[in-house]
């Protein structure tokens, strides 16, 4: 089974790559990374923040590869008081912001099947997951769209409406990094480089600019370096059931022949 999981930047996709041994693909650079995992090809692929970005790197690979399946994965802020870090969510539907006229469709839907077995293996079920077009820093912010899904992301719209257009069925699988009650330490959407990851001299600059915000930032920085593995520990029983289904489909169209 070749599957293909998305991350945006490397420090969400960190624990699982190590612990995977997951090897750049040399083709496209240290954005695309291959390993074998429980007897499934991966193949990862670092986005980039937002959307847009996000969906233009699926739909470049999609092109070039051949998936079986695609999983959204990540970090994700809480919309929901009742979600904490390390949470595991699998949303039914995504949703993007609705303002802009000319977007023609603003919500999908997620493979039924996969976000049930995803269910299976232990995530929370949660009904919506909003895709914003910045990241939500303050809690006022968050408290804004909490009517509206249970949390939030900046990519997986982009990466559910690219794996729709290529055929292949979408899940979102999403570790829960702050809770809706918390500012963020500093608004990283001016933390961002020219090509959608995290700089770190514009970190640095934010927090020249803000020097009290430093131990908060060295705590949210390990709040969310544990979600990251909480979501390495639920991929690898994700993809090791997606393994053995595909082991015993197999067997089972070969008994058939």
């Amino acid at each position: 089974m070749k599957v293909l999981v998305t991350f945006a930047v490397d420090p969400e996709f960190a624990p699982w790559r190590r612990r995977c041994r997951f090897q750049s693909a040399g083709d496209r650079g240290t954005r695309a990374w291959q390993a074998t995992v429980f007897g499934c090809d991966v193949t990862v692929l670092l986005t980039g923040m937002g959307s847009e970005a996000a969906g233009l790197a699926v739909d470049a690979l999609a092109r070039e590869r051949r998936f079986d399946i695609c999983v959204s994965g990540g970090l994700a802020g809480a919309l929901r008081e009742d979600l904490r870090p390390g949470d595991i969510v699998v949303p039914q539907l995504v949703i993007r912001d609705s303002s802009a006229p000319e977007l023609k469709v603003n919500q999908l839907e997620v493979d039924f099947r996969l976000r049930e077995l995803a269910i299976h293996c232990g995530a929370r079920a949660t009904a919506c997951q909003f895709t914003a077009d910045r990241v939500l820093v303050t809690r006022s912010e968050k408290k804004r769209f909490a009517s509206r899904a249970d949390a939030v992301d900046m990519e997986s719209f982009g990466v559910l409406a690219e794996a729709d257009d290529s055929g292949l069925n979408c899940v979102i699988i999403r570790s829960i990094s702050d809770v809706a009650s918390e500012d963020l330490p500093i608004d990283f959407n001016r933390t961002r480089s020219g090509d959608d990851q995290v700089s770190l001299s514009k970190v640095l600059l934010e927090l020249a600019k803000h020097p009290l915000a430093m131990f908060r930032l060295i705590r949210f920085g390990r709040q969310s370096r544990r979600a990251a593995e909480a979501l390495a520990d639920f991929l690898d029983t994700y993809i090791e059931v997606l393994g053995k289904m595909n082991v015993a489909s197999s067997q089972n169209q070969v008994g058939a022949a």
